[in-house]
C-alpha cells in the first residue's frame, strides 16, 4: 500500500470514527505552559508524547485540496457556479469557505518546483500543509508558496513556545488554526495572502483540541499523510538552479533542498518575492 493509499484510508477512518469533543473529564487537572491552558491528565500526557509531531518543517494526486480562489481559478462549486475570489475552495466536496478552522497535521520541508509560467526562469519554493478541516473532519493538503509563506512561518514562531515548551509541550495538531485571506495588488492584478491565526476564546485563552479520541485519530494520520506528501515532493521536486527533476538523478545524487532555515537573508527575500500571481489555475 502506497503512502497515498494509506492517507486515503486514514482520512476515511477519521471521518467515520470521529467523535464530538465531549469527554473532557478531569479538565482542570493540568495547566499547559505558563499560558494557563487547562486540559485533562490523559490529554496532557498525549501532548507530551507528541509535541514535535508534524511541526518539524514549519518556520497532486487525488488527495483533497484546500485552495485559495483567485481570478484565474478553474474549480467550480457543486451547483456549477464559480467560487468567490479570495475564498477557500475544497476540491472533494466542491464547497467554499470565507474562513475555515483547521488542525494542521504536518508541514513539509521546503522544496522547489518549476514555475507554471514557462517564461520564468526562477524555480518556485513551496511547502505543503496536510491537515483536517474541523467542521466535518475533512482531510486536505494545501500548497503554500511566494508571499503566502510568511504567514506560515510567522505561525511557526507563535506555536514554538508551546511545541518546544520544556515542561508541558503541546503538539501542533492540538491547536485550532483559523484561516482567512487578505488581498494585495501586484503588476498582474490582485492575489491573496493567507492569514494563519491561533484560535482563542472570549477570555483570550488559546483553544485546544482536548478530545482524546480526536487527537488519537489525528495522530494516526501523521505518518501516512507525510508519506503521501513526500511522494508528491519526490515526483515534482526540482533542482533549484537547473530545474531538473530530482527523481531523474542517480539515487545517491538526489538531495532535496533544505527548507528556508539555513539559507541567506537574500535567498529568503527571493523566495518571498515569488508572487502567487503565477500560482497554478485551480
Amino acid at each position: 500500500m502506497t503512502g497515498l493509499d494509506k492517507a486515503r484510508e486514514t482520512a476515511k477512518k477519521i471521518k467515520k470514527g470521529i467523535k464530538k469533543e465531549a469527554g473532557e473529564a478531569n479538565k482542570a487537572v493540568v495547566e499547559v505552559t505558563e499560558h494557563k491552558l487547562q486540559v485533562g491528565a490523559e490529554v496532557a500526557e498525549f501532548y507530551r508524547k507528541n509535541a514535535n509531531v508534524g511541526s518539524e518543517n514549519i518556520s497532486r494526486d487525488s488527495l483533497p485540496g484546500l485552495k485559495v480562489t483567485e481570478s484565474n481559478s478553474q474549480g467550480l462549486l457543486a451547483d456549477g457556479s464559480r467560487p468567490t475570489i479570495g475564498s477557500f475552495y475544497y476540491t472533494e466536496t466542491k464547497e467554499e469557505f470565507k474562513t475555515v478552522e483547521i488542525s494542521m497535521i504536518s508541514v513539509s520541508k521546503g522544496f522547489y518546483v518549476r514555475p507554471m509560467d514557462k517564461t520564468k526562469k526562477k524555480m518556485k519554493f513551496q511547502q505543503i500543509i496536510s491537515g483536517m478541516i474541523l467542521d466535518g473532519m475533512k482531510p486536505f493538503v494545501m500548497y503554500v508558496s511566494g508571499k503566502r509563506l510568511q504567514g506560515l512561518w510567522d505561525l511557526g514562531g507563535e506555536l514554538s513556545p508551546f511545541t518546544k515548551h520544556k515542561e508541558m509541550p503541546v503538539p501542533m495538531m492540538a491547536f485550532k488554526i483559523g484561516l482567512s485571506t487578505t488581498s494585495y495588488k501586484h503588476e498582474n492584478g490582485v492575489s491573496h495572502y493567507i492569514n494563519f491565526e491561533i484560535m482563542k476564546d472570549e477570555s483570550n485563552q488559546v483553544q485546544l483540541i482536548t478530545d482524546l479520541g480526536v487527537l488519537e485519530l489525528l495522530r494516526g494520520g501523521v505518518e501516512s499523510m507525510e508519506a503521501a506528501v513526500e511522494s508528491i515532493i519526490s515526483a515534482t521536486g526540482v533542482d533549484r538552479q537547473t530545474g531538473e527533476l530530482l527523481k531523474d538523478r542517480v539515487a545517491d545524487e538526489v538531495e532535496l533542498e533544505d527548507s528556508v532555515q539555513g539559507v541567506t537573508e537574500a535567498e529568503v527575500e527571493e523566495v518571498l518575492s515569488t508572487g502567487d500571481d503565477d500560482a497554478p489555475p485551480f
